[in-house]
């Protein structure tokens, strides 16, 4: 908010891209962690009422394998815990996907249980479980990396060289040699592709920076662990606390015999790994 002059004493909106923002020069509240948490529960883990009843701890957190749509709670006409069951909300027409059909109950207990495991060799076993973190972290992105900065190298050099093709415009252009027409449309070309590729640059950037929070993901996640000692039941607060999203296989049957892949990944770490 500003004046338009010391005179005018009505308040004005400045334009977004005129805002300075400067992070970190209080100190904060609440810390990040925990910030972060309550953000999650608000969005992931509140609890809705419609008119089937009360969604579960895990509602907008199931994903179908598949098509990538949410799973969504179906009951029964006879309200019991094995007649509630997730469905892919692209399979209303059996057409658009598979079910990928999993009990309610049983998908919960599944959850609750890793979580459990998780947090336990977590909190009993923290030099170790920081080494998986990582090695895991590294594996996943590794080859994510290398293409980040391969493409990050081109574009900072591009750029570069564009700078110095703008330069000789304007020293051709001052010389007589480049008619002014023409060198209006070659820098309207240059500055366009130019900022195209800073725009990119600082994405790149951004992702790259990231793998220097890597070694810090681990703590954060341990961080979270210590607030929960006694991980009885699986809660919203919980479920929004630990899980960013849960992946649900089809249901198959390989030799005779039911079979269905969930994965569960973790806020901050990602996935320690599938469940069977």
């Amino acid at each position: 908010m500003t004046h338009r002059s010391y005179k005018d004493k009505r308040i004005i909106k400045k334009p977004e891209e005129e805002w300075i923002i400067t992070k970190d020069t209080q100190e904060p509240i609440v810390d990040e962690e925990t910030w972060e948490t309550v953000q999650r529960i608000r969005e992931k883990g509140r609890r809705r009422l419609t008119k089937l009843g009360e969604m579960g701890p895990l509602n907008g957190l199931i994903f179908c394998s598949d098509c990538g749509a949410k799973l969504h709670i179906t009951r029964a006409k006879t309200i019991k815990p094995t007649n509630e069951y997730y469905n892919c909300s692209r399979y209303k027409n059996k057409f658009d996907c598979n079910s990928h059909r999993i009990v309610r109950v049983n998908l919960e207990k599944l959850v609750l249980d890793d979580i459990r495991a998780v947090t336990a060799f977590a909190r009993e076993h923290e030099d170790e479980f920081i080494a998986m973190v990582m090695r895991q972290m590294k594996k996943a992105e590794e080859s994510r990396m290398r293409e980040a900065q391969a493409e990050y190298g081109k574009a900072t050099t591009r750029i570069v060289e564009i700078d110095r093709v703008i330069n000789g415009l304007y020293e051709d252009k001052i010389r007589g040699i480049l008619p002014v027409e023409r060198f209006g449309k070659m820098l309207s070309e240059y500055e366009s592709e130019q900022k195209t590729l800073k725009e990119r640059a600082g994405i790149l950037k951004a992702e790259i920076d990231q793998e220097t929070e890597k070694a810090k993901s681990a703590g954060r996640f341990l961080a979270l662990v210590r607030r929960f000692t006694d991980i009885t039941e699986l809660t919203h607060e919980l479920a929004a606390t630990f899980i960013e999203r849960i992946i649900v296989g089809k249901l198959e049957r390989i030799n005779g015999k039911k079979h269905q892949t969930i994965r569960i990944i973790y806020n901050v770490i990602g996935e320690i790994g599938a469940v069977d």
